[in-house]
């Protein structure tokens, strides 16, 4: 395993719209964005992120699995997000994770409800979360 202070690759995985970057953002700056402004051409993405200074690759649907294959050698861990106020994405979150995890089930994963901040527009409860996290054998956030 790579030392995280020299860098690491974390592979960040969800749909539209979970907040994919604010939570990368905030992972690697420990600031948290209240009004990030999404990028309405990162369509479906995954993100990598390396220690800081972190750099940043999107990648839309077609190409993604393809490239979560390429990055793969080098990763550590996946983070599976889905947003609290998006119960389609929460359901989106169990087909990215079932058409990439055959290749990839050695890896350290986690399942991540976003926008937390949000609790009155929750769609997902907690205990969605929780459940689906256990199904999958997973720490969930």
């Amino acid at each position: 395993m790579k030392n995280i202070e020299t860098g690491c690759k974390v592979l960040v995985v969800g749909g539209d719209y979970v907040e994919k970057s604010s939570l990368e953002i905030q992972i690697c700056t420990g600031h948290f964005v209240p009004n990030y402004q999404h990028n309405p051409m990162a369509d479906m993405s995954i993100y990598f992120f390396i220690a800081q200074p972190f750099s940043r690759e999107d990648y839309d649907m077609d190409t993604y699995k393809h490239m979560i294959e390429s990055q793969y050698p080098d990763s550590i861990a996946f983070v599976f997000c889905y947003s609290i106020t998006s119960s389609a994405s929460f359901e989106e979150v169990k087909v990215i994770k079932e058409s990439v995890w055959k290749m990839f089930e050695t890896l350290p994963a986690v399942l991540y409800g976003t926008k937390c901040d949000l609790e009155n527009e929750r769609e997902v409860t907690t205990e969605n979360g929780e459940e689906l996290a256990n199904e999958w054998d997973m720490p969930f956030f």
